[in-house]
This record gives structure tokens, C-alpha cells and sequence, in this order.
């Protein structure tokens, strides 16, 4: 087992500094009892997909692995957006070592879980496969196969940041993958989320891809923007939630300090996401999906909760308006 140690503590101001020393990885508990092939039946894959660009995917597949995280489930993070990618830019970690994309090797199609873990670059807990920008070389099918198969041997869950969506076949994930799709709330953004969930891979038997819809940052007033009921009308789905940027954050990221802390906004979409997710919705096939592995505290929660259904649309804790946004940004938490 690997020692673990203390991250680095980050800066109380307003406005953090980039530090000069770089974050120590979180050293995860082993799985005791189970084998690897054990390990893979139990861990989940979530893949997020934008139906089109700047719709905040990344930071809200990095959020949800997060929580995922503290929740004491252990989290990788896979950057399959190969035209766009680079989360480790978005994340502040793109100055430290760590294996990318573009330097998996894998000419029998074969990756050890724990190796290929222990390469990666480390953010909040979570391992993270980049896409590195500045490299041209893509990686080739049975590469990114090999790297997934590997951390579903020593992760709970695997969050695929898979950009649009472009390049999903290339994974070729199993049927029992879960599917989160942003929609813009706008005409041209539902016209092309309806697009992308006609499409097989996107769509299950039992139902369809989780669905989020997001705020058209160019649009203020929540009068010209599409509500969400109008959304589920014309979608024919219900929306999980709103997910609306917040200006503080946005800054951070672009001004590469990545995120510091979940914001207090997104806690409710956040919450009413894994509970999704944990329930097993968004499966994209009729492959059963992976138990919840006993002993975390996403099983704990599942296994105490009230079973009753909660209406996700129609039930907001009292702190929290849904859709929240920059008005509201001054106060954040974590998790």
C-alpha cells in the first residue's frame, strides 16, 4: 500500500496564486477480499457528453467525480475529448508529471490497473487521464479500450469526459455505461440535444441518457431563456437539472487556477446527479449495471435512505433556488 500524504493546503485569499509546489497524489485504500476481475464487474462507467462546445462538460464531470470522491468511492477521470481536450488544463495541473493519452502504450491492448494508476497526475483524490494538446499523436482505439479496461479494475467509478461525443465508438464502452448529455437551453441547443439522444449509443431500452440543461451564458434574464418544462416537452425527457455558470468560478478556470471548491449552487444538481447515477439511470444498453461496492458511504446512504421516489423537479432544499447563479456566487463549499 502506498503511504499516503498531506495535500498541499491551499491559499484562504480570494484570489489564489499558482503554488510552485505541485499536489501530492491521495493514496486510495486497496479492494480487500475481491480479485481484479472482480473489481472491473463493480465499477461503473459515467460518460458525459456536450452536445455542442462551451457548456461547461468538463468542470461538470470533474465536479461529479469529486463528489464521487467524498463520498470515500475511488474516482478516475478519462479526457476522451481528442479535438479539444487538455482537463488537465481546466483542473491547474497541467505543470505536473504524470502519464497522458498521448503516452499509452499498448501494442498487445493490455494496461495494469495499478500501474497505470499510480503514472497518472492526481486532482483532489482522483486519478486523470489528459488529453495533452500539444501533442498530435492520438491514441489508437485499442489504447484508449486498454486504458478504460485498466482503471475499471481499481476504481468504483470512471468519469469519460467524452466532448461531443465525436470519437465515443473508439472506447467502445459497455452496455451498461451510464450517459450524462448537456443541453443548452436555447431553440438551437434542444434542436441538437434531440439529435444526439436519436442516436442509439445515447439511447437505452429502458429509457434514455440523463439529461442537464444549461444556461445560455449570453442570455441573463431567466425570461429568455427556455425553461425547463418547455425543455422536457420538447425532448420528451425529464432534466435532472439546471446548471447555470457562475462568474467566480469561470474566472478561476480560465485564469488557471482551476476549481478550488465545489460551489454552493451546485450542490442540489450535483446531489440529485449521483443519486441518478447511484440509482443506476442513464444505462445505454440492457447491461446490468455495477453494484454499488459495499463499505462506502454512497452505499451506506442507498442502503438507509427512504426507497420512495423524489421528484426532482418539484423538490429544491430551502438554501438552494435551482439554477442559481453569479448573483448568488460569494458563498462556496466543498463537496
Amino acid at each position: 500500500m502506498r503511504e499516503a500524504r498531506r495535500p498541499a493546503r491551499r491559499s484562504p485569499s480570494r484570489s489564489p496564486r499558482r503554488a510552485s509546489v505541485t499536489r501530492v497524489p491521495i493514496a486510495r485504500p486497496p479492494v480487500k477480499g475481491h480479485k481484479a476481475s472482480e473489481v472491473r464487474t463493480q465499477c461503473r462507467i459515467v460518460v458525459f457528453v456536450g452536445v455542442s462546445g462551451g457548456l461547461g462538460l468538463s468542470t461538470l464531470a470533474a465536479m461529479t467525480a469529486w463528489t464521487f470522491t467524498d463520498m470515500r468511492m475511488r474516482c478516475s477521470i478519462i479526457d476522451a475529448d481528442f479535438s479539444g481536450g487538455g482537463i488537465d488544463v481546466l483542473l491547474g495541473i497541467e505543470a505536473e508529471s504524470g502519464m497522458r493519452f498521448s503516452d499509452i502504450k499498448a501494442p498487445l491492448g493490455r494496461l495494469d490497473g495499478e500501474a497505470l494508476e499510480h503514472e497518472l497526475l492526481h486532482w483532489e483524490g482522483n486519478g486523470v487521464l489528459s488529453v495533452d494538446p500539444r501533442k498530435v499523436r492520438h491514441p489508437d482505439w485499442w489504447e484508449q479500450q486498454a486504458a478504460l479496461h485498466a482503471l475499471q479494475e481499481v476504481n468504483d467509478i470512471v468519469v469519460v469526459d467524452a466532448g461531443r461525443g465525436e470519437r465515443i465508438e473508439e472506447i467502445a464502452l459497455p452496455q451498461s455505461a451510464q450517459i450524462v448529455v448537456l443541453a443548452e437551453l436555447s431553440v438551437l441547443g434542444l434542436a441538437r440535444a434531440g439529435v444526439a439522444l436519436s442516436r442509439g449509443q445515447l439511447t437505452a431500452s429502458s429509457g434514455t441518457a440523463l439529461v442537464i440543461g444549461v444556461h445560455p451564458r449570453a442570455l441573463r434574464a431567466r425570461s429568455e431563456r427556455i425553461s425547463v418544462q418547455d425543455a422536457q416537452e420538447y425532448l420528451g425527457v425529464p432534466l435532472i437539472g439546471e446548471f447555470s455558470p457562475i462568474r467566480r468560478l469561470g474566472l478561476s478556470i480560465t485564469q488557471g487556477f482551476g476549481i478550488a471548491r465545489i460551489p454552493k449552487q451546485y450542490r442540489y444538481l450535483l446531489r440529485s446527479l449521483t443519486d441518478a447515477l447511484l440509482a443506476g439511470e442513464g444505462a445505454s444498453g440492457d447491461g446490468p449495471v455495477a453494484p454499488v461496492r459495499q463499505g462506502t458511504k454512497a452505499f451506506d446512504d442507498r442502503t438507509t435512505a427512504d426507497p420512495s421516489p423524489v421528484d426532482r423537479q418539484n423538490s429544491h432544499p430551502p438554501d438552494v433556488a435551482p439554477g442559481a447563479g453569479a448573483a448568488d456566487d460569494a458563498e462556496d463549499i466543498h463537496g
